[in-house]
């Protein structure tokens, strides 16, 4: 591995500074998406899909999202600036354009067998049945879904009802995802989500038993306001213990200025000493549910948790139900998870859409009668950047054989810059086997995996913030 010059890493850190200190580093995932953008017509973008995504040494898998940018109304912590309170409407006018699009982009997705369809939001249990099954019949007429693909649909236990999820079962939907949050009715309603607590949870769990649903996971959040790292942990406890669904993720809350003014009196500083109890308690906590109630833990301290319920003796009794709606697949929005050359097609506005090695690219509303993507094309350097923020975002260690398997190339070849960089700094160690990262904040993560960022594409974003501010 090639020395980096003392003179080069102070230039760096130099530019890492200007970027700390111009743009509001969140997550390491907005790293990711760093570089110069412009806008692709909807036929360019038909024509990189027509195009393929660039062969790997390992079979690649398609997945479809579609974002339904509505809610029955708009939380406080939601840091999706591009939501709207659902009005029939703007719901039916989201419909055509995606409709629309889907004809426009028909061709070009012929090529591809797509194995995951996820409908997510927002809220997707805002739209009316009659609008889901247009939604539905549009989907399949262009795209070609493998025979045991697995559907998946986000909701708010507020508003689903039992023939709207009837309806989705028929539809071929196995496994559904649910907004919990918290279980305090007060927290939630102070939140801006209506008083939604443990009752209505448990009716909708009724429900999903009564249509044959066996794959629930759930949502909550750490660190909102008028919660303490106690209770919530109570709280996911009870729905383990007495729903059992197959999965809850548990997320680190990530504050807009809004929701600091709203609930933190504006200070960041109160905010990060709330979250820092949260994050304290959360990993022992949660390794001891796991292993009480008979789950795995996944995840980590920079991003979220995630516990997956294991397969019980009681379970195989059950056996005809499991496999009723058992697909082989899981949807996935990144490589980094999949572990396999992915691409995913993104519907609905912010809706984004990767091919593997070729593009990365964000749907946006019509402008006039045409609808647009934002985005940039891709190559494989730059598709094993944004694995890399992601491994390295949620956990401190890369497989180098799983990377070459993937890029073609040995980690400390293609990013040789960062990794000395890191080795100098004593913030990495390289063995033969793997990368491994110095355990580490989510901020300091976060700045240690901007090494992985061209210079030119951090000036990019120092300019681009800059110049927004003027």
């Amino acid at each position: 591995m090639k020395e980096q010059p003392p003179e080069h890493r102070a230039r760096r850190e130099r530019l890492h500074q200007e970027y700390a200190s111009t743009v509001q580093m969140l997550d390491a995932s907005q790293l990711a998406f760093i570089g110069e953008h412009r806008e692709w017509t909807l036929d360019e973008v038909r024509e990189v899909w027509a195009a393929g995504p660039i062969p790997g040494s390992r079979p690649a898998i398609n997945h479809v999202y579609v974002h339904v940018p509505f809610c029955k109304s708009l939380c406080h912590f939601c840091n999706y600036q591009r939501l709207r309170v659902s009005r029939p409407e703007t719901m039916r006018a989201w419909l055509d354009g995606v409709r629309a699009t889907l004809e426009v982009l028909a061709p070009g997705l012929s090529h591809h067998e797509f194995h995951t369809l996820f409908i997510g939001g927002g809220t997707p249990s805002v739209l009316p049945g009659a609008m889901l099954e247009q939604l539905l019949d549009a989907l399949d007429g262009a795209i070609g879904f493998h025979p045991l693909a697995s559907r998946q649909l986000e909701l708010d236990p507020a508003t689903i009802s039992r023939d709207k999820l009837r309806l989705l079962v028929q539809r071929g939907f196995q496994s559904f995802s649910m907004g919990i949050e918290t279980l305090d009715a007060e927290v939630n309603r102070a939140h801006g989500r209506g008083p939604q607590g443990a009752e209505l949870v448990a009716q909708r769990f009724d429900d999903f038993a009564a249509e044959g649903v066996e794959k629930v996971s759930c949502d909550f959040l750490l660190g909102l306001a008028g919660t303490t790292p106690e209770r919530i942990l109570e709280e996911i406890e009870f729905v383990l213990a007495r729903h059992r669904p197959h999965g809850i993720d548990v997320y680190l809350l990530i504050p807009t200025p809004q929701y600091l003014a709203r609930h933190f009196g504006g200070s960041e500083e109160r905010f990060r000493t709330h979250l820092d109890g949260f994050q304290a308690a959360a990993p022992d906590a949660l390794a001891r549910l796991a292993r009480r109630l008979g789950y795995r833990l996944r995840g980590g301290p920079h991003h979220g948790y995630a516990l997956r319920r294991k397969l019980r003796a009681a379970d195989l009794l059950r056996w005809d139900r499991l496999v009723r709606g058992w697909s082989p697949f899981s949807y996935a929005q990144l490589c980094a998870e999949q572990r396999k050359p992915l691409s995913l097609l993104g519907l609905g506005p912010s809706a984004r859409s990767l091919l593997f090695g070729r593009a990365q690219l964000e749907y946006r509303e019509p402008a006039g009668e045409e609808t647009r993507f934002t985005g940039r094309e891709l190559d494989l350097r730059g598709e094993a950047r944004s694995f890399l923020v992601y491994r390295l975002r949620d956990g401190d260690r890369v497989d180098r054989a799983e990377f070459r398997a993937l890029f073609g190339a040995d980690v400390a070849e293609v990013f040789a810059g960062a990794v000395a960089a890191w080795s100098a700094l004593g913030l990495a160690s390289l063995s033969p086997r793997e990368l491994e990262l110095r355990a580490d904040d989510r901020l300091g993560r976060m700045a240690t995996l901007l090494w992985l960022v061209p210079e030119a594409d951090i000036q990019y974003e120092i300019t681009r913030h800059q110049g927004a501010r003027v």
